[in-house]
């Protein structure tokens, strides 16, 4: 739902996260490696399989699996360029743990922020660590973000060479939580309501 919203307006994001694509759009897409998903969700823990693409020709592949997904062939795919993020760990299937953080947002406030990748070992969690330029560059996606929905999720990472990416907006309702603390979280959204 709020991919498919992010999506509408990619061009207000488009500085700060990968260049995406659709069904539509992808034969503009130079060759290179690529991330395939759902509007809004993802196979990415079947990463080598139905998530990443070493090409443009496996990417179609991949999206003509996904779109026999139940799940997410109904949301519709997407095309991402793939950008190398800082990686702490490779792990089944060849997933990279990566230094990506989830934040919560209500409008243009930070309600809470932890690490994405919560089902990571615990040596991963423990080396993970956001910038204040991150948290910085959270915000200033989340005041463009705010312009069209109230409450929602940002997954920034670093990138493998330096500085932070947006890697995905989603609905607040329907995320997990990662590292987040539930109280923190709930108890800041309360302020706001």
């Amino acid at each position: 739902m709020i991919f498919y919203k992010l999506y509408n307006y990619y061009e207000h994001l488009k500085d700060y996260t990968p260049e995406t694509w659709d069904d539509y759009t992808f034969s503009q897409a130079n060759e290179g490696k690529f991330i395939i998903k759902g509007r809004t969700n993802s196979r990415k823990y079947e990463w080598n399989k139905l998530m990443f693409a070493s090409n443009k020709k496996q990417a179609m592949v991949i999206a003509g699996e996904l779109m026999k997904d139940g799940l997410i062939g109904p949301q519709g795919v997407i095309y991402r360029k793939y950008i190398p993020l800082k990686t702490f760990e490779i792990g089944l299937n060849d997933l990279p743990f990566t230094n990506e953080f989830r934040f919560f947002f209500y409008k243009e406030h930070l309600l809470s922020h932890g690490y994405y990748w919560s089902s990571a070992e615990e040596n991963v969690i423990a080396n993970a660590s956001i910038s204040s330029d991150g948290i910085d560059f959270a915000r200033k996606i989340a005041k463009i973000a705010s312009e069209h929905v109230n409450f929602f999720v940002l997954d920034i990472a670093e990138k493998e060479e330096g500085g932070w990416i947006l890697i995905e907006v989603n609905d607040g309702q329907q995320s997990g939580l990662s590292e987040n603390d539930p109280h923190v979280l709930y108890q800041n959204l309360i302020k706001f309501l």
